[in-house]
């Protein structure tokens, strides 16, 4: 093992700790992930790593991991009481990472990718914003966009709900999300807003295809109407009587998986 820290005011420690604040992610440019399974979604993925902390007893579990990233990034041996200051984890498991944020698209046209996009407007529930792209990569989506007000990608929980996808689709964040739905249209690509709205078709109708495009809204208020107005059509999902709506990543699982049954 490497150097070993025994102090919570190590700068490393608060720097790292510090990457849980979102304005600290974009200062820097870094980001953080716990456990095992996100270090080998990194490790997989070739996302660049910084720096691992991790405990003794997480490295006795995990060295062979630990190990073969060595030559990739430093490895601190921090004790039980330092991790707890890393740690976003309710029940961590003593291994902590640190890496530089993967490439974010600012124009959606310029996004890597075929097909259409799944677009996300105002999703501000972090758990929701990362299953939604797990959905969305799970079901042959790769191309995702995020309007204002959605929740961080690099954020703790998002990530943790992402399980690793986001290092597998490819990302455009807007501050301008009406714009860059227009110039999808202006492609070719028809875009179906979820709403719960008089006028929307039963999405079990529609024949989607392979460049159509989901947009989803905030778990509250739904999309914003600037956004609708910008819809080819407005799609709902049929549901029983007793049953206002679906949360937003409950919603997005069954019109993604109707957007791509036909061309998956």
């Amino acid at each position: 093992m490497a150097e070993m820290i025994t102090s919570r005011q190590n700068r490393k420690i608060i720097d790292a700790h510090a990457l849980a604040d979102k304005k600290t992610r974009d200062k820097t440019g870094l980001f953080a992930v716990e456990g095992i399974k996100l270090l080998n979604e990194l490790v997989s993925e070739n996302v660049k790593l910084c720096e691992i902390y991790c405990t003794k007893s997480a490295y006795a579990r995990f060295h062979e991991t630990i190990d073969s990233v060595k030559d990739r990034c430093t490895v601190f041996e921090v004790t039980d009481e330092v991790y707890e200051k890393l740690s976003f984890e309710k029940t961590p498991e003593g291994i902590f990472a640190v890496a530089q944020k993967t490439e974010i698209f600012d124009d959606a046209l310029e996004t890597p990718g075929k097909g259409g996009f799944v677009i996300l407007d105002g999703v501000q529930n972090p758990s929701n914003v990362g299953t939604v792209i797990r959905t969305a990569a799970a079901l042959g989506v790769s191309r995702i966009l995020l309007g204002e007000g959605c929740a961080d990608i690099f954020g703790p929980k998002t990530l943790r709900a992402c399980m690793g996808t986001l290092f597998k689709v490819n990302i455009c964040v807007t501050s301008d999300i009406c714009s860059q739905i227009q110039k999808i249209k202006d492609a070719g690509m028809k875009v179906y807003g979820a709403a719960l709205d008089d006028g929307s078709v039963d999405v079990r109708t529609v024949s989607f295809e392979k460049d159509d495009c989901i947009i989803l809204g905030n778990e509250g208020n739904g999309i914003s109407k600037r956004v609708l107005d910008l819809c080819d059509k407005k799609i709902i999902i049929p549901m029983q009587q007793n049953a206002e709506s679906l949360n937003a990543a409950a919603a997005a699982a069954v019109l993604i998986w109707e957007k791509q049954k036909g061309v998956m």
